[in-house]
């Protein structure tokens, strides 16, 4: 029970309270269970009082000294602490929801299994404070001070930590799901198996951290510092790590699969075992990385620094590189190039690489443009551009090397280009070009944008079955012989690949020097890709049709079959299957560009 002359005399006069303590001397000051409701107590002098299960809330601590207070299980719901020094509190089990704790002094508290959620903890100073299992969801730490404290085991479910210092805090087995770190300094903090999941720590100083087995499953760590930290076994799956800073991390064993790497610095970084694949590993510098054992299945490693890297005995499946890829200095002596240790190279198991072998054999010679593509392709705008690119940049020899279908959406177009190319420059342009066209177009197809993805597959689906139309188009050309001519000039060949599912097929067209088709032939290629694309799209507008068949045929195939139009007219077409749409296509062609 309260002192009830003492209660009396806080109840009645804040300052007449104070006066009496400068004068009084007392053994303590006891107002456990005091009823305080809404009580005015600001600039109280309550240091070593005894507060302890008293009803606090909406009280009024505005400065106030709480030096040593025992608020052990009180009733502070709503209660405003802003400025208050409660250096050394017991705070302990007490319930403090949406209370106000901005700037206020609460170093070394005890806080333990507490009660914050919602609170308002802005610029409050908690270096040391014991927050062990304590509810924290909502509240906003913003910019507090919390180096050392101990928060493990602490719910902090979407708490904003946005600028906070929590220099070697202690956050082990913490729920921070989706709560605010973005800018906090975590450098040397415990988060050992804490739950990070859709945690936001982009451009977090989490250097030497320890987040071994921690979950931080599609976390935003964009720019973040993770310089020497330990994420030994922790789950970093989806998360984006674009830009981030992780050399010389531990990542042993860490789970990284659809990460986000790209830009990102991890050199030196220790990648033993851990799960890539899949992951962005666009223009990352691994320089020096070891990635023994590591997955790679599916990543995407274009422009990717891998000098001097260890990938002994690593799965490369179906990893996707380019000439800008460095593989110099590579340190391996065996791969695989199929899920769990299937196809072996060197294929002997006593044998291991040469120095310098595998960089001979993995490094891509040819130079290429590779246009990626991450949510599906606009065909009409790819073709635009691509044709406009192609006009502005004639030197440069444009051609379609490949088309690949990497799935989820994502697909990636490689260009040929001459080797003086500047293909930073035509990445440039060309994006430019077909984002503009892709939103111009965009406002006429809303409508169709949910079977976006399923139609671009469908379209891919196309490609890869127009292998299967080399019989049909012989038939056609049996059934309507015509004379040959000698063109006497070479048209080159374009490699279509398409990957889906883990498989790797390949469509190559390869046209002699000196052609075989004539305008009849030529007319019953595109016929049959018009058949395909009906039976898999049947709701194709023309434009889809025109779109499609330009981008699936090279310029090459296009002036072939303009040069074989000019030996007559195309009102005949008229008469065989699609031909309104193919004489359409190749009028389109006949015209000039505006």
């Amino acid at each position: 029970m309260a002192n009830q002359k003492q209660l009396k005399l806080l109840r009645q006069d804040v300052q007449a309270w104070n006066r009496w303590l400068e004068k009084k001397t007392y053994d303590r000051l006891d107002l456990i269970d005091a009823d305080l409701i809404d009580a005015d107590l600001t600039g109280a002098n309550l240091s070593g009082a005894n507060l302890s299960g008293a009803n606090l809330s909406g009280a009024n601590f505005d400065g106030a000294s709480l030096i040593n207070a025992n608020l052990g299980a009180a009733d502070l719901r709503g209660a405003d602490f802003t400025s208050a020094n409660l250096n050394g509190a017991n705070l302990s089990k007490a319930y403090l929801k949406e209370a106000y704790f901005r700037e206020a002094n609460l170093i070394n508290a005890n806080l333990s299994g507490a009660n914050l959620g919602e609170a308002d903890l802005i610029g409050a100073y908690l270096s040391g404070a014991d927050l062990i299992g304590a509810n924290l969801s909502g509240a906003d730490f913003s910019s507090a001070h919390l180096n050392e404290a101990n928060l493990s085991g602490a719910h902090l479910i979407n708490a904003n930590l946005r600028g906070a210092h929590l220099i070697k805090a202690n956050l082990g087995a913490a729920d921070l799901t989706e709560a605010y770190l973005s800018e906090a300094n975590l450098s040397e903090a415990y988060l050992n198996q804490a739950n990070l999941t859709e945690a936001y720590l982009n451009q977090a100083n989490l250097t030497e951290a320890n987040l071994s087995e921690a979950d931080l499953t599609e976390a935003n760590l964009s720019e973040a510092y993770l310089n020497q930290a330990n994420l030994n076994q922790a789950n970093l799956r989806g998360a984006d790590l674009s830009s981030a800073f992780l050399n010389d991390a531990d990542l042993n064993g860490a789970n990284l699969r659809g990460a986000h790497l790209n830009d990102a610095s991890l050199m030196n970084a220790d990648l033993i075992g851990a799960n890539l694949s899949e992951a962005d590993l666009s223009e990352a510098n691994l320089r020096g990385a070891n990635l023994k054992g590591a997955h790679l299945f599916t990543a995407t490693a274009l422009h990717t620094n891998f000098r001097d890297a260890t990938l002994t005995g690593a799965c490369i499946q179906d990893w996707n590189t380019n000439a800008d890829t460095t593989l110099e200095g590579v340190v391996c002596d065996f791969v695989y190039l199929k899920h769990n240790q299937q196809e072996r190279r060197p294929s002997d198991p006593h044998q291991t690489f040469a120095l310098g072998e595998f960089t001979k054999l993995f490094q891509k010679a040819q130079a290429t443009l590779d246009l990626i593509f991450r949510h599906g392709v606009d065909w009409q705008a790819f073709t635009y551009a691509f044709q406009q690119l192609q006009i502005e940049n004639e030197a440069d020899e444009l051609a379609i090397a490949s088309i690949e279908n990497k799935g989820d959406g994502v697909v990636v177009i490689r260009i040929k280009a001459a080797p003086t190319a500047d293909r930073p420059k035509l990445h440039g342009d060309f994006m430019q070009v077909y984002e503009v066209v892709h939103k111009t177009l965009e406002s006429q197809y809303q409508a169709r944008l949910e079977d976006k993805d399923k139609h671009i597959n469908q379209l891919f689906a196309l490609v890869q079955d127009y292998q299967a139309q080399d019989t049909e188009i012989k038939k056609l050309m049996a059934e309507n012989p015509a004379p040959k001519f000698n063109f006497n000039a070479p048209v080159g060949s374009v490699a279509d690949t398409i990957q889906a599912g883990g498989r790797q097929q390949a469509i190559q067209h390869n046209y002699a020097s000196e052609p075989q088709q004539t305008l009849a032939a030529a007319a019953a290629e595109i016929q049959a890709l018009l058949q395909q694309l009906e039976q898999a799209n049947p709701t194709a507008t023309d434009a889809d049709q025109k779109a499609f068949v330009n981008a699936a045929l090279p310029t090459t195939t296009r002036d072939r079959i303009l040069g074989a139009a000019q030996g007559g007219g195309l009102a005949w077409l008229e008469g065989t299957p699609y031909g309104k749409i193919t004489k359409a296509i190749i009028e389109g062609w006949q015209k000039p560009s505006k």
